[in-house]
């Protein structure tokens, strides 16, 4: 399977959800909160929702085409579903519930069929629960049944629907972990949609954050994460310390910007006089030690450290610069952490690294809701 590629507009009761996706034999997250669309999507490449626009290609073959009037029917998509809540047949057995999805593929012989569905069983290590009904599962057993069922037909492409949302935190990462053994496996490209971004940032090759129909940035994780397109990508991948700012000067390898915590030097080169938005990740402030002697000098905040929540393996502080402006947030190692670090009695100092700083141009506001059907070719 060479991959996948899918360009969809279609109205729902809230928004124009207008999408275009491509990827090749890889995993690929579509991000977004509840209600954004992606749902919409998954089904529109699964063939069990028609979009009222669009053209979808699995491989070399067009399964969907409003303009040919090309509309293959999901039961000959080949499309390997694994819904966000798992449905078994409560009378039939672990083995009889993954075979009942070879039962719409007619050129599968009974003994072809129940040999396949005992490798599937093996790849998801079901063997000693095959005669098993689904009440004496656990939920663990029960998801992956369901990725068995996705399996036995051997599909081009696996659509997964928040897939890992009923298990615990624990079990979940667990679950994530063999999900990318598996797949390292089977050589299928997949569209996980999910709301986690842990989940997101984890497991996928790319990630097409979508918000109200619409992608907003689609690339490798670690690139939306550390370079958000915009402010509103910044917002919906949790960027806690965002401000704005004016680019004032031009310097050796970089920009000044004047922000409300006074004027910082930012990597990168940017138009004189524009108006950006700024975002520095929690985990790349350093927090210097007291009267230090360092190298440098520049970027470095003077103020308050006035809280330090711990959390799993790390602690997030609160620094209040004197200067004004937001708190910024800050994360540390368990390692890294002294208790010395929050004194709010005392002056702490903070440095932002010019070349952990992303600028974003404060843009007008294009979003415009679009025409159905507008710009639209095949």
């Amino acid at each position: 399977m060479d991959g996948f590629a899918l360009r969809i507009q279609t109205r729902t009761p809230d928004f124009l959800v207008d999408v275009a996706l491509d990827a090749g034999n890889e995993l690929i997250s579509l991000l977004g909160r509840s209600g954004s669309g992606k749902t919409v999507v998954l089904r529109s490449v699964a063939g069990v929702y028609t979009p009222q626009h669009g053209l979808i290609e699995l491989g070399d073959r067009i399964v969907f085409s409003s303009v040919q009037g090309v509309d293959i029917p999901p039961s000959e998509r080949r499309v390997g579903w694994v819904p966000h809540v798992t449905t078994l047949f409560p009378n039939l057995s672990v083995a009889d519930n993954v075979a009942f999805a070879l039962k719409k593929q007619d050129t599968t012989s009974p003994e072809t069929g129940r040999r396949r569905v005992r490798e599937v069983l093996d790849m998801m290590q079901l063997i000693p629960q095959w005669d098993r009904l689904p009440a004496k599962l656990t939920t663990e057993q029960l998801q992956r049944v369901a990725f068995a069922r996705a399996l036995v037909i051997d599909p081009d492409i696996l659509l997964l629907d928040d897939p890992f949302a009923d298990l615990d935190i624990s079990a979940r990462r667990q679950a994530r972990h063999e999900f990318q053994s598996l797949r390292a496996g089977i050589n299928v490209p997949a569209i996980l949609s999910t709301t986690d971004l842990e989940e997101a940032y984890e497991v996928s090759s790319r990630i097409a954050l979508i918000d109200r129909g619409r992608i907003l940035q689609y690339d490798p994780p670690r690139t939306l994460v550390m370079r958000p397109a915009n402010r509103d990508v910044a917002d919906l991948v949790l960027s806690v310390n965002i401000g704005r700012g004016l680019v004032v000067e031009a310097v050796e390898g970089g920009v000044m910007v004047q922000t409300r915590l006074g004027r910082l030097r930012a990597a990168g080169v940017y138009p004189l006089g524009i108006d950006v938005d700024m975002v520095i990740r929690p985990e790349h402030i350093q927090v210097l030690a007291p009267g230090g002697n360092e190298d440098y000098s520049d970027n470095i905040l003077v103020g308050r450290m006035i809280e330090a929540e711990r959390h799993d393996d790390f602690f997030e502080l609160t620094f209040v610069p004197d200067t004004g402006g937001d708190p910024l947030r800050i994360t540390m190692s368990d390692l890294a952490y002294r208790e010395p670090t929050v004194d709010p009695s005392q002056q702490s100092r903070v440095r932002l690294p010019p070349q952990a700083i992303h600028l974003m141009a404060s843009l007008p506001d294009t979003n415009a809701t679009p025409t159905l059907g507008s710009d639209f070719e095949e």
